[in-house]
C-alpha cells in the first residue's frame, strides 16, 4: 500500500488512449458461488489483466452497503472471504472502504482516488445498484473523485469490472429492481432524477411493490445500453422489455449468472457457463405506457449468446465462436410453449428454453404464457417468438453441464446453442 498522501500513485496501464476493457457479469460469478474450483468470469479478468506483465496486479474492489457489513463481505465472507478469492487469482486487492454510510467522507478523497488510479482493474462487487449510485456520484449527478478515479483506470488501458449491481451501475441511466410481471401491469417504470433523492439509511424500493425503478448511474457504460443480471434464473426478459421504451435504449444486455460479457472497443466476447441475452429495441413497436394502459411490444429482436460468441455493439452483427455449426431443424423437435415464462421459482431459465427449442425446431413461431408474479392482478400475457430470414441459429457439442445447477438441471438436454436476431412480441391475452 501506498503511504498515507495526496501524491498520484503511477498508473502503469496501457498508453492512456482510452483502450481499456469492460467486464460485466451477470451475478454469482466467483468459484465459491458456483460451487466450483474455477470462475471462468474471474479467469477472463486476470487474463486480461496479465498483458501489463505485472506478476500481482493491483484491483480496487468496490462493494456496496454499511461499512460494518462490507468489512465483513471483504475480510471473512462465508468462510471465504473476497481477499483471499482475489489472491487465488493473482491479485493483490485494494479495499476501497467506501460504504453508505461514510460515502460523504471518503466518496471525494484524493487518497482513495490515488489508491484506484495505482491499480490495473476495478471490480464494482454486487448487492445494490442504488446504493453503488449514491456512494460514487455527487449530488447532482457527476462523477465523486473516487468515480473518475474508476473512468481513469479505463482510460490508461485497464480493466472495469462489475457483477450484479455492479454491472447495472455502469450505465445511465440504470433501472431495474422489480419483477417482470408487475412491471408490465405497472407499465410505467418510476424515476429517480437525481442521486440526491436516494435513501441513504435503507434500501431504494419502487413506490409500486414489484415496479421498475430508474435512477442516475455512473455512465460508463456504451451510450444507449441498458443492463440486466441474474436474466433468466429471474425471469428478467419482461421488466428488460419496460426498461428499453421507457429509456429509450438503444438495446439492452441480458446477463446470466455465471456468466459476463467482455468488451473493448465495439466488441463483446462472451465468458462463462451460461448465456447474454441482447434486446435490440430499434425497429420495434411500443404501446403507450402509463397505467391505465396494458404493456405491449411488437417486432423486438432477441439474440442468445454462449462462451466464446462475440458480438459487434455498434451494428449487432454476431459471430460465432469458431467450434459452432449451422443449426438443422427437425421435424420432431417440438418447441417449448412455457406457462410460466417468467418464473423466479423452481422452473428457472424458461426463456431460454423457449428460444433454444423453437431455434432446433420445423416450427416459425411458438407462444409462451406468463403467471402472475408479485402481484395477483391484471391481464393475462401472451408471449410470442418468432423466425423470419434474418433468424439464424448456430450449434456447439457442448451441453449445460456445469456452472448454477438450476441451469444445468433447466437445461439438460439441450445444446449451447447462439440464437441470432429471433423476434419476440408480448400483448395480453384475450
Amino acid at each position: 500500500m501506498n503511504e498515507y498522501t495526496n501524491a498520484v500513485p503511477p498508473i502503469t496501464v496501457g498508453s492512456g488512449s482510452g483502450t481499456g476493457t469492460w467486464l460485466v457479469g451477470g451475478g454469482t460469478t466467483s468459484g465459491s458461488e458456483l460451487g466450483l474450483a474455477d470462475s471462468p468470469f474471474l479467469h477472463a479478468l486476470r487474463g486480461v489483466v496479465s498483458a501489463t506483465q505485472d506478476e500481482r496486479p493491483r484491483i480496487a474492489v468496490f462493494s456496496p452497503g454499511t461499512a460494518e457489513a462490507v468489512r465483513h463481505h471483504y475480510y471473512d465472507y462465508d468462510g471465504y472471504s473476497l481477499e483471499q478469492e482475489y489472491a487465488d487469482y493473482g491479485f493483490e486487492a485494494v479495499f476501497i472502504p467506501l460504504a453508505i454510510d461514510n460515502y460523504k467522507e471518503y466518496a471525494d478523497s484524493s487518497y482513495w482516488a490515488n489508491q484506484v488510479r495505482s491499480c490495473q482493474a476495478v471490480f464494482l462487487q454486487g448487492g445494490d445498484q442504488a446504493r453503488h449510485a449514491r456512494q460514487l456520484l455527487n449530488d447532482d449527478g457527476t462523477l465523486s473523485k473516487l468515480a473518475q478515479a474508476i473512468r481513469d483506470v479505463y482510460e490508461a488501458g485497464g480493466v472495469v469490472a462489475g457483477t450484479s449491481a455492479g454491472a447495472h451501475v455502469q450505465s445511465s441511466p440504470v433501472f431495474g429492481f422489480g419483477d417482470s410481471y408487475p412491471a408490465m401491469v405497472y407499465n410505467q417504470a418510476e424515476t429517480i432524477q437525481t442521486p440526491a433523492e436516494l435513501l441513504v439509511d435503507d434500501i431504494h424500493t419502487p413506490k409500486l411493490p414489484g415496479n421498475n425503478m430508474i435512477i442516475p448511474g455512473l455512465g460508463f457504460a456504451r451510450e444507449g445500453f441498458i443492463y440486466d443480471t441474474h436474466f433468466d434464473a429471474r425471469g428478467r426478459l419482461g421488466r428488460l422489455l419496460v426498461g428499453l421504451r421507457d429509456t429509450g435504449a438503444r438495446a439492452g444486455i441480458g446477463l446470466d449468472e455465471g456468466t459476463g460479457l467482455l468488451i473493448r472497443g465495439s466488441t463483446g466476447t462472451v465468458v462463462g457457463h451460461n448465456g447474454v441475452f441482447v434486446i435490440e429495441s430499434e425497429g420495434a413497436s411500443y404501446g403507450p405506457r402509463g397505467s391505465g394502459e396494458t404493456f405491449r411490444a411488437e417486432g423486438v429482436r432477441i439474440s442468445y449468446l454462449t462462451s466464446g460468441d462475440q458480438i459487434d455493439l455498434d451494428t449487432f452483427a454476431i459471430t460465432p465462436a469458431e467450434h459452432k455449426l449451422p443449426v438443422v431443424t427437425r421435424a420432431d423437435q417440438e418447441s417449448f410453449d412455457s406457462m410460466d415464462l417468467f418464473s423466479r421459482g423452481e422452473l428457472k431459465y424458461q426463456t431460454t428454453a423457449v428460444i433454444l427449442s423453437l431455434m432446433h425446431s420445423a416450427a416459425d413461431s411458438v407462444q409462451a404464457g406468463v403467471h402472475k408474479h408479485g402481484i395477483s392482478y391484471g391481464p393475462d400475457y401472451v408471449v410470442t417468438f418468432r423466425k423470419d430470414a434474418q433468424t439464424l441459429g448456430f450449434e456447439s457439442g457442448e451441453g449445460y453441464t456445469t456452472g448454477n445447477h438450476q441451469a444445468v438441471t433447466a437445461l439438460r438436454g439441450f445444446k449451447k446453442t447462439t440464437v441470432v436476431r429471433m423476434l419476440v412480441d408480448v400483448a395480453a391475452f384475450r
